[in-house]
């Protein structure tokens, strides 16, 4: 039968082209997951601004100086990178380093430690960030 045989081709053609999206689709969701060495993040991060947009600002100084607000509340530190991390100690005596991972997603960052997990937008410093969405 001539028609069958035609459907099974449609069919794995069908097949092979869905499997084909559906792992193009996974690379490049891999690609926009990416876990950043130290010298990327340095590059992405310094002399910019991390924020929000909304609670958090930090501002990664050349030469590792950290001016940051969260919630109204100004604090400055240091910042460094460490075995692929981004790192900071607050000027508080109180204050424990604290270093987070840095995978990028698109035009996100997300951060991440055993502690905690947060998300930002990277800007060149003094340029207004667009309002949240």
């Amino acid at each position: 039968m001539p028609n069958e045989k035609h459907w099974r081709i449609k069919i794995i053609i069908y097949s092979f082209v869905g499997l084909s999206v559906t792992t193009f689709a996974m690379a490049q969701d891999h690609l926009n997951n990416k876990v950043l060495t130290g010298s990327e993040i340095q590059t992405i991060i310094q002399n910019k601004e991390l924020t929000d947009r909304v609670h958090y600002k930090y501002v990664f100084h050349g030469g590792g100086h950290l001016d940051g607000v969260e919630m109204s509340s100004h604090f400055t530190g240091k910042w460094y990178i460490q075995q692929d991390q981004l790192c900071w100690l607050v000027d508080d005596p109180q204050a424990t380093e604290e270093c987070f991972v840095v995978k990028k997603d698109g035009e996100e960052f997300n951060f991440s430690s055993d502690h905690e997990s947060w998300q930002g937008f990277v800007y060149p410093i003094d340029v207004a960030p667009p309002p949240a969405a």
